[in-house]
């Protein structure tokens, strides 16, 4: 339980409760909206700040009325926190492999031993920054703000230390004509490659557009006789098919009478008039259904075929 003044904040489950010690109800409830319980809680007597943190979030907010002030989301899970006494500079037990350490100069000054902190932060206030934070990607219009993983990634790994590199918060800042530079040699194709999965992007885009036009496209059958209007269907998809005899394209324009002609229309409405595919006289026919089917089946895989011949035909020009 930690006091200050005549206040004192108690902990709870997923929320911070704030209580005068002479009453029981809580004059302040703060939440952290992360549905994760509050693990630490220190003060900013200074400034009248409450640090509280979970396991994701370190949030700092005025004690008197809760008012949001800053917060620190690194992105690994926080173990526990050390503000270094009557300073800004944070340090964090966390799940990576490395403890982090972040400097907020508007809590405190940097410690004596690490007082180039202070220069980095005057050369940043001279600078008008954009609307974000340090964490933007550019904080100057000379330098640019990476971390240890990029310059890994464009070769430069071996400049930390130098005076080339700034180191900050995470990170280091890098001027933007050498790391522009650098990146360059060491990804030469790194645009190409950009435009050619955005290409690739487009066109599955593409693809599946067409593909569900298609699908909508698709007749809807029939709640009677579903069987019956499919076969028809597939008869009427002949008449597109040019090597096809006389007697198979006056069949298929039957088909497309039948599901046409408004006299047929309780063929595929009326329950009443359902084939019964078990029956006798059904069972008779199923041998030469199957023989038409077949026939069209190898009708449609000729007329495929020499599609695509004449297709290749067109794509080779003639050179005479």
């Amino acid at each position: 339980m930690l006091y200050t003044v005549n206040r004192k904040f108690l902990p709870s489950a997923f929320q911070i409760l704030q209580y005068d010690i002479r009453s029981r109800k809580p004059l302040l409830i703060k939440d952290h909206q992360t549905s994760l319980p509050i693990t630490k809680i220190d003060f900013v007597p200074e400034q009248r700040l409450v640090l509280s943190m979970d396991m994701r979030v370190l949030k700092m907010w005025h004690e008197t009325n809760g008012k949001p002030f800053a917060a620190i989301e690194p992105g690994t899970a926080l173990n526990d926190f050390c503000r270094y006494p009557n300073s800004g500079l944070l340090f964090f037990a966390n799940e990576a492999p490395k403890m982090l350490q972040y400097f907020v100069p508007a809590i405190g000054t940097a410690p004596r031993w690490c007082s180039y902190l202070e220069t980095i932060t005057e050369e940043l206030e001279e600078t008008e920054q954009p609307a974000g934070s340090v964490y933007d990607k550019f904080v100057y219009d000379d330098y640019k703000f990476v971390t240890a993983e990029q310059l890994e990634e464009i070769g430069l790994s071996h400049l930390i230390g130098t005076s080339l590199l700034r180191a900050y918060m995470h990170g280091y800042f890098i001027d933007i004509r050498l790391y522009n530079k650098a990146k360059t040699f060491t990804q030469p194709f790194a645009f190409e490659n950009y435009k050619q999965r955005k290409i690739m992007e487009k066109i599955g885009d593409e693809r599946s557009l067409r593909a569900t036009s298609a699908m909508r496209k698709k007749p809807k059958l029939p709640d009677v006789n579903k069987e019956l209007a499919a076969k028809l269907l597939a008869e009427m998809s002949l008449t597109k098919v040019e090597k096809i005899d006389k007697k198979t394209r006056k069949n298929a324009a039957q088909a497309s009478s039948v599901l046409s002609d408004k006299r047929f229309g309780a063929l595929f409405a009326n329950p009443d008039f359902q084939i019964d595919e078990n029956s006798e006289q059904y069972q008779r026919i199923i041998p030469a259904l199957k023989k038409l089917e077949g026939k069209r089946q190898k009708l449609t895989n000729t007329n495929s075929d020499d599609a695509d011949e004449h297709s290749d035909d067109e794509v080779i020009p003639s050179c005479f």
